[in-house]
């Protein structure tokens, strides 16, 4: 499968400002959002979700947009699903969505990594590879564990998450990892394109 190397995880994407600046981001050549927020009710989260995901859509048809944790909402939108600890798990969301249904999964150990390779997860992300201020006093996993992680999935994707700044993609590349996700670093960026720009410039086929 050909995915692009940066997913853009639109934390709190509910939010107005959050939403226009995910909506910038594409514009300037993201090709891969994953619409997250934990702490919206579903009827906000759905609602916010066809709007930002029918702009994205209308005017970039190849942009994968994608679920984060609210199955219903995949269902009912036909988008991509992503999944993590306390959410379905992969097979679960395939019976439901059906098998042609992009899956990933969020994880954190090797164990998790065997089994979402056992369930046909299409990708997943794995982190925090490095320290991140949303997880103070809590180390990143590292590149060894992130290469360990890459070798048992095979050919399953791995896409690096938690602390990667642009300087750091190109050692994840070399860990084995497939691309990167980020959010702050985009989303908070004081200049969104020159915060694209600098990604772009570290993955390959972006």
């Amino acid at each position: 499968m050909s995915l692009p190397r940066l997913i853009l995880v639109a934390d709190r994407f509910s939010d107005p400002e959050v939403a226009l600046r995910t909506l910038e981001a594409v514009r300037f050549g993201v090709r891969w959002v994953q619409l997250r927020d934990h702490s919206a009710s579903t009827d906000v989260f759905e609602y916010a979700a066809v709007e930002v995901s029918s702009r994205i859509l209308t005017e970039y048809p190849d942009v994968i947009v994608s679920i984060n944790a609210r199955l219903s909402v995949s269902e009912s939108l036909s988008l991509p699903f992503h999944t993590g600890l306390h959410g379905p798990t992969v097979y679960e969301a395939l019976e439901l969505l059906g098998r042609d249904r992009m899956v990933g999964k969020s994880i954190h150990t090797l164990e998790e990594a065997v089994e979402a390779r056992r369930d046909e997860a299409d990708y997943v992300t794995f982190g925090s590879v490095y320290r991140t201020k949303s997880h103070p006093g809590r180390e990143g996993a590292g590149m060894e564990q992130l290469k360990q992680v890459c070798e048992l999935s095979a050919h399953m994707p791995v896409i690096a998450i938690g602390g990667v700044s642009p300087e750091r993609v190109g050692e994840c590349l070399e860990a084995g990892a497939h691309g990167v996700a980020v959010h702050s670093a985009i989303l908070e960026a004081t200049d969104v394109f020159e915060a694209v720009m600098a990604y772009s410039n570290e993955l390959p086929g972006l």
